[in-house]
């Protein structure tokens, strides 16, 4: 018979009141295997009901709640979980995410809310001695990072990153063929993080759009500023608003940053410095994140590093992606010897005579929630395919792209090919490649210019953007390393 964990026990040391012994509510170590984990899901937007399924497939981890400040969503997605004999008809459906968080029944949480939300979430999740999966990017500022850090540590927590590429097959066979003694391709020389997708314009309204009835949206809109909408559509497109959003970089381009990040060992203390540009080209609508974005990072290691996004097709006329190599998402690591492309679902390794050295065939990572739940019964966090500090620092890295290009200065493409002319082969060959995108778009640079920000350098020890940055750009960067807050949600202190 599946034991469940000892919540009487949970429920004595939350009302105890005292938060020196959160780090032993929880999972204890050593606990049994077939113990039932609780969990609910909060958020239901395309995220949460996709990771709902994906639980009901776990043994021994059984969905007990879904939460979304959208009732509507809440009662669209009960139906279809009442046609599963896996979910059966015992999901409780709460509207207000604090309920869960009180829920002494309720191990974990899956948070899938818009990224405003996420560390806010993390915390309490942490407070109330639950173990989460957060959603990428897991912080919306630099300075959120750090303290989801310290939450987690100080209470005992597992928390993972929803960067299930972490996770794939092809991926993980691929960086142990590295490490063996007879691979043929030598040393890493350069990484190129891409994604290529189209995305139609959301539009501009000429009055602000109001909520859905059904949203309860003080809720939803929690600690973000209370900005008047005029986007079309309320539900998805708070991603190219920088208010509740990170625009595509801190949407999809972070999967393949974070998975580059991988390729390069994780460093812990990089990167030293960044140097972006981008702009929303094309469209004329209510989004303020740019469809058309670069990044150059330096970690320190010699090695270029990129990462690039794009929301426009090859041609206004032509419905085809741009992509680079046969690759519109994932990396391009280039090595001595030959050159990797691929990301989720694997790739293949290639000589420098173009032909295929090897294949790795991957999954997407489909026992990525499996890592999660078995170090939640662990409590090691090596169990996880995806540890904090890791989906922390992958964050940090994309929001410092979006952050430095905007508090970027208009720039033409000749501005940024003087610049360019300084890096290394591989950062120039990026640029050139997104400047002949954007010319089949026939774009007047006169009234949309690129927005080229200015190099930043971080001290990553002290934790704050460092002198060496440039002195007018300085001021600009740490103002945007941590944002207010609604008085009303303010941010849950460590």
């Amino acid at each position: 018979m599946k034991k469940r964990m000892n919540v009487d026990r949970r429920r004595f040391l939350r009302t105890a009141g005292a938060a020196a012994l959160a780090p032993a509510v929880g999972r204890a170590a050593g606990s049994g295997a077939n113990e039932q984990i609780r969990v609910a899901v909060i958020g239901l937007g395309t995220r949460g009901p996709a990771i709902a399924w994906n639980l009901l497939k776990i043994p021994d981890v059984e969905l007990v709640a879904i939460c979304d400040a959208d009732t509507e969503r809440m009662d669209d997605f009960e139906k279809k979980l009442s046609k599963d004999p896996k979910a059966g008809r015992g999901v409780k459906k709460v509207q207000d995410f604090r309920k869960v968080m009180d829920d002494p029944e309720i191990d974990a949480v899956m948070i899938c809310t818009p990224n405003h939300w996420h560390a806010h979430m993390t915390l309490m999740a942490c407070e109330a001695g639950k173990d989460a999966m957060v959603e990428k990017p897991v912080c919306h500022t630099i300075w959120e990072g750090w303290r989801m850090m310290e939450a987690a540590k100080k209470h005992g927590r597992i928390i993972t990153g929803g960067f299930q590429n972490r996770g794939d097959s092809g991926l993980i066979r691929f960086f142990d063929y590295l490490e063996s003694e007879s691979q043929p391709v030598g040393k890493l020389e350069s990484v190129n993080a891409l994604w290529h997708r189209f995305r139609e314009s959301i539009g501009k309204r000429k009055s602000p759009l109001k909520p859905p009835a059904s949203v309860d949206y003080n809720l939803w809109l929690g600690p973000a500023m209370d900005e008047p909408i005029y986007r079309e559509k309320f539900h998805y497109d708070w991603h190219w608003m920088w208010n509740t959003g990170s625009g595509e970089m801190g949407n999809l381009g972070a999967h393949n940053l974070d998975i580059a990040r991988w390729a390069i060992g994780d460093p812990k203390d990089k990167p030293v410095r960044v140097l972006s540009a981008g702009n929303r080209f094309v469209w004329d609508d209510a989004g303020e994140t740019p469809n058309m974005h670069w990044a150059r990072y330096d970690f320190g290691n010699g090695i270029p590093f990129t990462v690039e996004v794009r929301d426009l097709n090859l041609k206004p006329d032509v419905k085809r992606l741009a992509g680079f190599k046969g690759i519109s998402s994932g990396m391009i690591l280039k090595y001595e010897g030959g050159e990797f492309r691929g990301g989720r679902g694997g790739g293949k390794l290639y000589g420098n005579d173009n032909k295929v050295i090897e294949k790795f065939a991957g999954d997407g990572g489909k026992d990525h929630l499996v890592s999660f739940f078995n170090a939640v019964r662990s409590r090691n966090e090596s169990d996880l395919r995806c540890k904090l500090e890791d989906a922390v620092y992958s964050s940090q890295c994309v929001l410092m792209g979006g952050l430095a290009t905007r508090i970027g200065s208009p720039a033409t493409p000749d501005d940024i090919s003087k610049v360019m002319s300084g890096e290394p082969k591989a950062v120039q060959g990026m640029w050139e490649h997104m400047g002949e995108h954007l010319e089949n778009w026939d774009i007047d640079y006169a009234k949309e210019p690129w927005m080229l920000g200015p190099e930043l350098t971080y001290d990553w020890k002290a934790q704050h953007f460092s002198a060496a940055s440039e002195p007018a750009a300085l001021a600009k960067a740490q103002a945007l390393h941590q944002r207010s807050y609604r008085e009303a949600f303010p941010f849950p202190k460590v």
